[in-house]
């Protein structure tokens, strides 16, 4: 070590070497032992605080040795240079600022919070709870003797009494992140959060059942009131209005048991009508699950992991909505909800509301308007319009149509070439032709010879 108290300066001569050299100050009492090695100083139980008594001249001096830069410079700013560090709560006084650093983290958590199920007594942290404790298993202070002191070069006694009962777990609280109130477990919690702290944004959706009886309600008169409070309590979410946004929007709408796949149509149908552009779509189911062995409720909150449709199916015109009704035809919902959990011993009981995630294109929805900057452009040619009758095209020949554009054929004249074109696709009648789709293209490019 190279590193010696300003101090200590003067009790070196010119040209002295620092190989285990023990430096100390007659003015702070401090002795700084020089090593080499750095090697040495690496090492855990090297790293470490130890009291030494020196004999100087007539007079027994008390000596703190240590063994790096930091701890020293720690031990000059606490003790020589007269700086403080305040608690801005309290205004405690502390003469290092890790002391005041832990002390601010046990004072800024309000009241106490962890209780001795032995004495009672409350502590701010679990390690303080803990080292509480262990003073309850051990003898009792007025029996308690000072342990003797130990030199330097005597070894530290090895204790070999253990623990013969485990501390009791301390009762565990959950605090609520936007205000001061603790409880005892995350289900209160969670309720606490909807009730005070969810934003809805703006008013509820109606119920789904309308007049009818809900679904906790019997023909007989009974409630059940444990479905009940689940519903209500996470009613934010199930009755939550529409959430349109420019990239990602969320259409909830609330559900029960009597969906049918017709209703979920509508439910498309609607956001057809809302959106403006082209876009990609998935589903996701809200739920309340009950535990076969407890009977006890949950609410199963829609996520995105657990969509109905494994990806999303892209919409750009009315008639992509037929691939949607026949993909949600051929699947049953309860079985999807029960594919979805892992856990088998929760089981779906009542469906309450469904999600539909629109990922928005910036493409027109329709039969095909081509933005301005494409058809303004000089190196893109459109086709949007037949050039000899000035009429949109009313067909599905769009990629036979580029292909002869491609193959060299004037705007004019690829009419004919795309219904050449169309006799080497297909045999069947050109009027009944839907296009050719994504899935089709390996074929496209080797019949044509072309990508």
């Amino acid at each position: 070590m190279k590193y010696v108290h300003n101090y200590d300066k003067r009790h070196l001569k010119a040209g002295q070497e620092y190989l285990n050299v023990p430096l100390f100050s007659q003015i702070c009492s401090t002795r700084i032992m020089a090593n080499n090695s750095s090697s040495d100083f690496q090492r855990k139980e090297e790293i470490q605080t130890v009291p030494l008594l020196l004999q100087k001249g007539s007079r027994v001096i008390n000596v703190t040795t240590f063994v790096n830069k930091k701890s020293l410079i720690r031990h000059q700013n606490a003790k020589h240079s007269g700086m403080t560090y305040a608690c801005g709560t309290c205004g405690k006084i502390f003469e290092y600022i890790g002391h005041r650093t832990r002390h601010k983290k046990i004072c800024n958590l309000g009241p106490k919070q962890f209780d001795c199920n032995i004495c009672g007594k409350r502590c701010a942290t679990e390690g303080g709870l803990r080292r509480h404790q262990e003073n309850h298993q051990g003898p009792s202070k007025s029996t308690t003797k000072k342990a003797p002191k130990r030199k330097i070069e005597d070894p530290a006694p090895v204790s070999s009494t253990k623990r013969s009962t485990p501390f009791p777990k301390p009762r565990k609280y959950f605090r609520c992140r936007k205000c001061v109130e603790v409880f005892e477990n995350r289900h209160n919690l969670w309720v606490h959060g909807m009730h005070q702290h969810y934003q809805v944004g703006g008013s509820l959706q109606p119920m789904p059942w309308g007049p009818n009886l809900a679904p906790w309600e019997n023909e007989n008169g009974t409630v059940d009131e444990a479905l009940r409070e689940v519903y209500e309590t996470a009613e934010p979410i199930i009755l939550e209005e529409h959430r349109p946004e420019p990239v990602v929007s969320t259409y909830n709408f609330p559900i029960d048991n009597g969906i049918s796949i017709q209703q979920l149509m509508q439910f498309t149908e609607d956001i057809y009508r809302r959106e403006q552009h082209a876009f990609h779509l998935n589903l996701v189911f809200g739920i309340i699950l009950q535990n076969r062995e407890t009977l006890s409720y949950r609410y199963f909150q829609p996520y995105n992991n657990y969509t109905v449709l494994d990806t999303p199916i892209y919409i750009s015109r009315r008639e992509d909505l037929r691939k949607l009704f026949l993909r949600l035809s051929r699947m049953d919902i309860t079985t999807h909800l029960l594919r979805n959990r892992p856990d088998t011993k929760w089981i779906p009981v009542l469906l309450t509301n469904v999600v539909f995630t629109i990922y928005s294109t910036h493409y027109p929805l329709g039969i095909g308007i081509v933005p301005d900057y494409l058809r303004n452009h000089h190196g893109i040619v459109p086709l949007e319009v037949n050039k000899h009758t000035g009429q949109k095209y009313d067909d599905s020949l769009c990629a036979l149509r580029c292909l002869a554009v491609h193959r060299g054929y004037d705007v004019k004249s690829v009419e004919g070439a795309a219904h050449e074109y169309y006799k080497q696709w297909s045999n069947d009648d050109i009027t009944f032709f839907q296009g050719i789709s994504f899935y089709e293209f390996p074929k496209f490019e080797e019949l044509f010879k072309s990508t």
